[in-house]
Parts: C-alpha cells; sequence; structure tokens
C-alpha cells in the first residue's frame, strides 16, 4: 500500500538554532572591536605621554651619567737620602697629558681623537714604525675595507673566519703611498700608538715631557671634542749630584710606558698593582719598592649612555712613597771614589793585568755600610770605569785574609788547641817526579815554630796545612802520602760559609754573587781527580775558593763582633713625609740582622785578635804601615797567586791579588767603629798598595768624623 503524500514543512528547530548562533559571533565581534578600540585608545594616549609629556625626563634619562672609579697611577715615589739628611734620588713634577680610554672604544674613535690633539700639541715620533702607521691608517673604516677589497679572494679564504689572520693579511696590503704621511699625520700615529695600547678606564700618560704651558691650555680648552683625553700632572725619577757617587747601588725605576716586569707582574697584581704602574726594577729601588712606592689616586670617571666620557674628578689626591735614609754619607762616599779611582789608575801603570780596585767601608757592630767603591779596567781598551757594583758581584781569590778563619775551623773541628804550635818548615807532598812542594813566603828554607797569633802575624801558609793535615788525622812527614779523604774541604767550607765566605751575605740588594766554588773532585769513573789534595791545601791558606770584597768585609765585621755574622745593609731607617714632602719622622728602624753566629770560646776569639792585631803592630807583621792610623787597626794581609792578561803583550802572565781585611780595634780610646775591606786584583808585584789604600780611607774618615760612630 502506498504511503500517502505528505507536503513540506519547514525544520523550525534547526532555523531556531542557528539564529542563536548568529547572535552570539555578533556579540563577540562586537566584544572585540570594543576591547581593539579601548586597548588602541590606551596605546595613543601612552604614546601621547611617551612624546609629549614625558619626554624632558626620558631625554634626560639617556644622558645620564654613570660614574666609575678608577686608580689614577701617578703616586710620587718615596725620595731616597744620604746619613746626612742630603736628598740623592727625588721626583720631578711634569705637566701631563693623559688618556682614559672609554669602554666599546673603536679604532677609528681612537684615530680620530688622535689627529685632532695631533693639531693641537707636538708629539716625538722617532719611535714610530712601519706597522705603526699601518694600524693608525687601517684604523679608519673606509681605508679598512678599501684594503680589504684589494686581497684575492684565493687569499682571503685561507683566513678563515679568523679576523687576526685577516688583519696579517690586510697590513701587507697597506701599501707606502697610503702611509706617506706628514709630519702632523706621524704625530698623530703617535699618539694613536699610546691611544690603542691604553686600558679601558685606566688614565694612560699621552705625553709627560717637555709638555708647554701652551699646550695644556689648548687640550683643556679643547676637552670636550677629545674624549677621554684630559691634563694632568706626572713626575720622573730627579737624580741630585750627590747620588752620582753611588748612582748604580741606588738602582733604577720602570717607566710608565714598560710598567711592571713581566716576570714579575703576577705577583705585584697581586698586591693591587695596575700593569702600568712604575716599579723598583734593581738594588735599592726594588728592595725597598713596599716603601718607596706610592698610594695612587682616585679618579671619578662620568660616562653617557653613549659610553662617552662627560668628565674626570680626582676624587683621592695620590700620597707620596715613604722614604730611605742611608747608611752612606755623600761626602765621604764621593772622597772615597777619588781615592779608590786613584789607585786604580796608578796601579794599572805598573801592573798592565790589573783589574782596578775595590773596597768596602762598614760600621762592623751594626753592618750598616759607611762607603762602597770599585773601580775596574776594561781589558780591551785599558780604560778604567767605574764598578761600584763589583763588590757585590764579582768574586777575586782572596789569599791569607782567610787564614783567621782557617784556625776557627781548626778549633770547630777539634784538630787544634787554643794557642798551638806547629813547626813552619817547607813541604813536600808525594815522592819521585810528582812530588809538590809548598811553603810559607815567610819562610822558605828553615824550621821555625809558630803558635795561632805568630801565625797571622807572619802570616803561615804551612800552619794552615798542618790544620789541613790534623782533620785528615795524618801528621807531616817529608814524601808523606796524603789520604784521599776529602772531608777537609767540606769541613773549611762549612766554617768559611759561616763568616759568609761563599754564603750569601743577606746583603738588602738583589744581584749579588756567593762566589766561584768548585764542588767537583771525582772523575765520571769515581776517582779522585788528580790534584784535588793539593787544591785541599791551598783552600786552606786561600788560594782556591773566590769571594767578593762583600763578603770579606762581613767575614771582617764577624771576627770583630766574636762570631755575630750581622747582615751588611745600605738603608738606615724608612721616614715619612713631612709637610713639604721632604724627610719626616722615622717610621722603622733598620736593626742589625744576625744571620748566624759562630760559637767559639772567649779565649779563642781573644786569640784571633791578637794575631790580627800583631800584623799591624809586631816586629814581622805585614801591615805595619797601618801603624800611621789616628785609630788603632788590627788587620789580615791576603796576596793571592794568579794570571792576567796582558792587553799590550797580548799574553797572560803570573799576577797577585792584593788584599786586605781590617777594623778599629778595642783597644784604643775613640768611639769610632770602623772595618775596611781592600781587593786589588792581578797586580804585577808584591807591593803594599792594598795597606796604603786602607791607611788613607781610615784618614779620611778620621778627618771628616774624628771619633764617631757612623751608622
Amino acid at each position: 500500500m502506498k504511503k500517502p503524500y505528505i507536503p513540506f514543512r519547514k525544520n523550525t528547530r534547526k532555523q531556531k538554532t542557528d539564529n542563536t548562533s548568529t547572535g552570539h559571533i555578533a556579540f563577540r565581534l562586537n566584544l572585540l572591536s570594543t576591547i581593539s578600540f579601548i586597548l588602541l585608545f590606551i596605546l595613543v594616549v601612552q604614546l601621547f605621554r611617551l612624546d609629549v609629556v614625558d619626554y624632558k625626563k626620558f631625554e634626560a634619562r639617556l644622558n645620564d651619567e654613570h660614574e666609575t672609579i678608577v686608580k689614577l697611577n701617578n703616586a710620587p715615589r718615596g725620595s731616597i737620602y744620604d746619613n746626612a739628611g742630603k736628598v740623592l734620588v727625588t721626583n720631578k713634577a711634569n705637566q701631563a697629558i693623559i688618556y682614559t680610554k672609554p669602554r666599546g672604544a673603536t679604532t677609528q674613535q681612537m684615530a680620530e681623537v688622535a689627529n685632532r690633539l695631533s693639531k693641537l700639541i707636538t708629539m716625538p715620533t722617532k719611535n714610530i714604525t712601519e706597522r705603526d702607521k699601518k694600524d693608525y691608517y687601517l684604523a679608519y673604516q673606509k681605508h679598512n675595507e678599501e684594503v680589504l677589497d684589494r686581497i684575492p679572494k684565493n687569499e682571503l679564504i685561507k683566513t678563515g673566519e679568523d679576523p687576526g689572520k685577516t688583519y696579517q693579511l690586510q697590513l701587507k696590503y697597506v701599501s707606502k703611498s697610503d702611509i706617506d704621511y706628514n709630519q702632523q699625520q706621524k704625530e698623530a700615529v703617535a699618539i694613536y700608538k699610546k691611544l690603542n695600547g691604553a686600558q679601558t678606564l685606566t688614565p694612560t700618560v699621552v705625553k709627560n715631557s717637555d709638555v708647554t704651558n701652551e699646550e695644556i691650555a689648548v687640550v683643556g680648552e679643547n676637552e670636550d671634542k677629545l674624549d677621554g683625553v684630559a691634563t694632568s700632572v706626572d713626575w720622573t725619577r730627579s737624580y741630585t749630584k750627590a747620588s752620582d757617587s753611588m748612582r748604580s747601588i741606588l738602582g733604577t725605576v720602570s717607566s710608565e710606558k714598560t710598567g711592571l716586569p713581566a716576570d714579575l707582574a703576577k705577583e705585584y697584581l697581586a698586591k693591587g698593582y695596575s700593569l702600568n704602574d712604575r716599579v723598583g726594577l734593581s738594588y735599592l729601588e726594588k728592595t725597598y719598592e713596599s716603601y718607596l712606592h706610592g698610594v695612587n689616586g682616585k679618579v671619578e670617571i662620568f660616562t653617557n649612555n653613549k659610553q662617552e666620557i662627560v668628565k674626570q674628578e680626582v676624587v683621592k689626591e695620590p700620597e707620596k712613597g715613604d722614604n730611605l735614609k742611608l747608611t752612606i754619607d755623600a761626602e765621604f762616599q764621593e772622597k772615597l771614589n777619588d781615592i779608590v779611582k786613584r789607585y786604580a789608575q796608578n796601579i794599572v801603570g805598573s801592573s798592565p793585568c790589573s783589574e782596578g780596585a775595590y773596597v768596602v767601608v762598614t760600621n762592623p757592630k751594626t753592618g750598616g755600610i759607611i762607603g762602597i767603591s770599585g773601580y775596574s779596567r776594561d781589558p780591551k781598551t785599558g780604560e778604567i770605569d767605574e764598578d761600584t757594583l763589583g763588590t757585590i758581584n764579582k768574586a777575586f781569590i782572596p789569599g791569607s785574609v782567610v787564614k783567621p778563619a782557617t784556625i776557627t775551623s781548626g778549633y770547630e773541628n777539634k784538630v787544634i788547641s787554643d794557642n798551638q804550635t806547629f813547626i813552619d818548615q817547607p813541604l813536600v807532598i808525594g815522592q819521585g817526579a810528582g812530588a809538590v812542594r809548598k811553603s810559607s813566603v815567610f819562610n822558605r828554607y828553615g824550621q821555625v815554630p809558630v803558635n795561632a797569633v805568630k801565625a797571622l802575624e807572619v802570616s803561615s801558609n804551612v800552619y794552615m796545612m798542618n790544620i789541613v793535615f790534623a782533620m785528615l788525622g795524618q801528621h807531616y812527614t817529608p814524601n808523606m802520602v796524603m789520604s784521599e779523604d776529602i772531608s777537609p774541604i767540606k769541613k773549611l767550607r762549612k766554617t768559611y760559609a759561616e763568616y759568609g765566605l761563599g754564603a750569601e751575605t743577606g746583603v738588602d740588594v738583589n744581584g749579588e754573587s756567593t762566589g766561584l766554588i768548585n764542588k767537583q773532585f771525582y772523575d765520571k769513573d769515581g776517582n779522585l781527580i788528580p790534584g784535588t789534595q793539593g787544591n785541599m791545601l791551598d783552600l786552606s791558606y786561600g788560594n782556591y775558593d773566590t769571594y767578593t770584597p762583600l763578603q770579606l768585609a762581613q767575614y771582617t765585621s764577624t771576627i770583630y763582633n766574636d762570631g755575630k755574622r750581622i747582615a751588611p745593609h745600605f738603608v738606615e731607617g724608612i721616614y715619612a713625609n713631612n709637610s713639604e714632602g721632604g724627610l719626616g719622622k722615622e717610621i722603622k728602624k733598620i736593626t742589625p740582622k744576625v744571620m748566624n753566629t759562630i760559637h767559639l770560646t772567649q779565649d779563642q776569639w781573644n786569640i784571633l785578635h791578637e794575631g790580627m792585631y800583631q800584623v799591624v803592630h809586631g816586629a814581622q807583621g805585614t801591615a805595619t804601615d797601618l801603624q800611621g792610623c789616628k785609630y788603632n787597626i788590627s788587620a789580615k794581609t791576603g796576596t793571592a797567586e794568579t794570571s792576567g792578561y796582558n792587553r799590550a803583550s797580548g799574553r797572560y802572565e803570573s799576577t797577585l791579588n792584593l788584599n786586605l781585611i781590617s777594623y778599629i780595634n778595642k783597644r784604643g780610646d775613640t768611639d769610632a767603629k770602623l772595618s775596611v775591606t781592600v781587593v786589588l786584583p792581578k797586580v804585577s808585584e808584591n807591593s803594599h798598595e792594598n795597606v796604603a789604600l786602607a791607611k788613607e780611607v781610615y784618614d779620611l774618615y778620621y778627618k771628616l768624623y774624628g771619633n764617631k760612630e757612623q751608622q
């Protein structure tokens, strides 16, 4: 049965649903439009506020200054004075032009500043190199790009991404015509070199010598066009004429350009130094750096948001370092130099192999060095040159001056008793053709009994050799064969070192030599090297090891002090500055520093003193000319056999080292405390120049100070 036809009817439910959805969409669109309008309105209002209402505030914020406080490395060093308070070393104030490198400064910006500054000041150009000129040329971006275009692509590819390699390649393609600069441009190159080498926000000297008042004025007027450039005051070390007599001992100071020495940079940086700080490089300037170095000032650097330096203000002035007062009197030192130089010149006339003359004068009680002088002879030219440092860093064979130390070693090793007697006689060691003959100079043939005192008076070599035999457990018999035991060498050197011979003296300057000491006694197969036993005997009377004049001076003082070895020193004290920057109050006294003590009985010390007294006052003494001094002197002479080069003949000849150690003994009625050490290396004959020179030094001291004690 067919279904009945039913006419079409609308889906009213679906229509109703569609109308509802359309209404929701319209609502949402209206809501979004409203929100967008509101947000746009807020944005417009905010932009209006930023551009109109708050414009001034934000403009000011953009120009806000940022402050950075950095060190100003221009603190003057402390001065150095002689013992009388006379200025030896001070500082000369110089007008200066400085540069503080801004953060992010480009090479072109620095080159432009250099170019502007070169039109205002004159700058030395003698030290600029071709590389400096190329660096300046490439500092400009335009030039840099032009040179880059000149490089073939195949070469440029080889550099990869390494800008350093690319720059090295660019340097090769800068032509000579590019750097054909006029004088003003060359000065700009010199200035740029300084600017480019500066550390960021660290004041660096551009020019500090021969700066004119006009240059200071014109730079000051144009500082706003010279980003980072300012005027200041700098200093250089200045030496008075009084310092001429001891200039080498004073030492040197680095420049602002060289700054910290590379080998000590890490140590100084850890102490708060800057790389371009000036520091002592040698001798007194180096040893007392911590006192002499001043306290750097501080400068406040103001930069804007473009990293441009707006202004610089000193917020802390630099403070001068502390001062040194020496133990040396400049007047005495100058006259001492005159004496020593005269002797050095006179000796050369009769001794063509002479190496000069050296003298050390000390206060044996305190270790203070009162005078120190040396003159050496150039073996090639024959000229006499000042060589004060040779007293510290040159070593010579000492000769018989070591004999008190050898007797001391006999006491310490208990092989001799107090004033023991030995027979002085010519010795024959060994047998047949290999036999060695040795004797004392005063007694070539006979047999003479000598005790310790007499051995020093007559300078008995044989007495000292008998001490070596005793250390070996042997007694001398003609043609004896010595034991191969070399322990006496170690025993003697141990005692010598206790006196400062072959050891560091502890002097307050760097660079001292400890002498030349051979320690090779056996060959590669372990066999004793021939001649070693003979060298052991030579050592006992000072004809083997070598010592410096300063070591001999300390040795002398140790005898004077009955065994207390005092470190020699040049500085008497550290002093503050007075209101004028001169020598103020003492803040540290340099007191005697005892390095070690030799323990002998007082009777044994008295024997050594008596022996040295008899060297001057005994009938057979070797320094009797010192009896004519105003003081009561004790001494020991030394004559060492050496060889020297004769420039005229072109040959080596037999020579002698004439040496002397001496001191004002305690028998005289005087407060003066003085020791004089003389070394005259490689003279031609056994004269008494060493004694005569020492006498002149004692006479000089008496003339200037009489019976007073100097530091």
